[in-house]
């Protein structure tokens, strides 16, 4: 049918905060994969499908969750 269940993309440098954050998204009844980065960084590679992800076949997500303070690149820079 053509159907695409999207991602939801987040990006949080804290590990307590992204479960919290994961587990908040998981009780409402979701289908979608929800892909952990640990910083605006990994998900901007992710994003233009750089390394490691160029053999990822680009999709828009369906949103993406950002903590605003994180190293290297932050939520808002991302």
């Amino acid at each position: 049918n053509g159907f695409m269940i999207r991602k939801i993309l987040l990006a949080e440098d804290d590990p307590l905060d992204a479960a919290l954050t994961i587990q908040t998204l998981r009780s409402v009844p979701l289908m979608n994969e929800i892909i952990h980065f640990k910083d605006g960084f990994e998900l901007t590679q992710y994003l233009f499908r750089n390394s490691p992800y160029e053999e990822i076949p680009f999709e828009d997500p369906l949103f993406i969750v950002l903590d605003i303070k994180m190293p290297r690149i932050d939520g808002l820079e991302a």
